[in-house]
């Protein structure tokens, strides 16, 4: 059975995430394959709602972002006195994402919620040849109760993995949850304003 803990530790990932990524980070090795569809996962979605192949160029980007912050998080750790080691902490970071999965479909339905005419203004007229008309049409229609909504629970769903990753790092270091909160911060950070704006300038795709 313990090949199919991968997935049945989700369950436990949601019940009790603290015992959950204490097992991970202490087993990295039979979790990394897991960890790794789960960080793959957005982008293939993707590329099933959309019917599009280009999705999947940012599955590489996925991963190597992935390897690049559980990088930082690992040196971040040990210069904090942590006890991480690296395949453990990959596995727990990867598992940490594990709510992300679902912001592909509520993205696609977001999108489909949006009247085609909106999109068609905001695809074809230049955004300094938008009337103060337009732009009032699209913010009108864009605004609805279901896009709110939408917007709210993917904001919960990264809220939700940014909590499970102050976690991981916590019980992979065996260190106090501000040290963990911190660490994730500044990667956070970093990832954000250098290393995705880098990829995206290498590669040409987003992570």
């Amino acid at each position: 059975m313990i090949k199919f803990r991968g997935l049945s530790i989700l369950k436990d990932l949601i019940k009790n995430p603290t015992r959950a990524f204490d097992e991970i980070s202490e087993d990295g090795k039979t979790f990394l394959i897991w960890s790794f569809l789960i960080v793959a996962l957005p982008k293939i979605i993707s590329v099933c709602l959309h019917s599009n192949l280009s999705y999947l160029k940012g599955v590489p980007m996925s991963i190597v972002d992935w390897l690049i912050i559980t990088t930082l998080l690992y040196f971040i750790g040990k210069a904090l006195k942590g006890k991480a080691n690296f395949v453990g902490l990959l596995s727990a970071i990867g598992y940490a994402q594990f709510p992300l999965i679902f912001l592909p479909v509520l993205g696609y339905l977001f999108l489909r919620s949006i009247p085609e005419d909106v999109v068609a203004i905001v695809r074809d007229t230049p955004k300094e040849q938008i009337s103060q008309e337009q732009a009032v049409y699209i913010v009108t229609h864009i605004l609805t109760p279901v896009t709110v909504t939408l917007s709210l629970i993917m904001l919960a769903l990264m809220l939700w993995s940014f909590t499970l990753g102050v976690i991981a790092v916590r019980e992979s270091n065996r260190f106090s949850t501000w040290r963990a909160f911190c660490s994730v911060v500044v990667v956070m950070l970093v990832d954000i304003f250098v290393v995705a704006r880098l990829l995206k300038a290498v590669t040409g795709v987003g992570v």
